[in-house]
């Protein structure tokens, strides 16, 4: 395995596919490694400034990837179309997440990416990624006290 250098930002998601296509996967709770944050890593630049970024920037992993190494797996153009459909998912709620918070014009930008992106478009909100959230009512509760000033009780939700 190799990064590819025309994915400075999701190098380690699509070399992750690769060798997930490769062999076996584990899931495991305990920790495999520490993250450092910083203000100068690289991707902030892409979750600051345009949000929708951090969209395209994965969605490009998985297009490299199903174009590819992937190109071989059985259904690879349906399992692209999942991972796009699961980016606009996400991106729609990302996108409620920033309107409610006073950003409006990366909230567009999100909306239009997850329109393009989602079969139903702006007809039906992705219930199902609500549902497959971390935590989703404590993270409506942390949007709800950024936006209106909410307090919130240590551990409530």
């Amino acid at each position: 395995g190799y990064y590819r250098p025309e994915l400075p930002y999701t190098d380690d998601l699509e070399m992750w596919l690769r060798l997930a296509s490769e062999g076996s996967v584990a899931q495991t709770a305990s920790v495999q490694a520490l993250r450092r944050v910083h203000g100068s890593q690289m991707s902030v630049q892409f979750q600051t400034a345009h949000q929708v970024r951090d969209f395209q920037e994965r969605e490009a992993a998985f297009v490299s990837f199903f174009s590819g190494e992937g190109s071989s797996l059985p259904d690879a153009a349906c399992l692209l179309q999942d991972a796009r459909r699961g980016l606009g998912d996400h991106a729609y709620w990302s996108a409620i997440s920033h309107v409610c918070r006073g950003y409006g014009r990366a909230g567009l930008e999100l909306f239009e990416f997850s329109r393009t992106r989602r079969p139903t478009g702006g007809i039906l909100p992705p219930i199902g990624w609500l549902l497959r959230m971390d935590r989703p009512m404590g993270r409506i509760a942390d949007i709800g006290a950024e936006a209106f000033g909410w307090k919130q009780q240590a551990g409530r939700l």
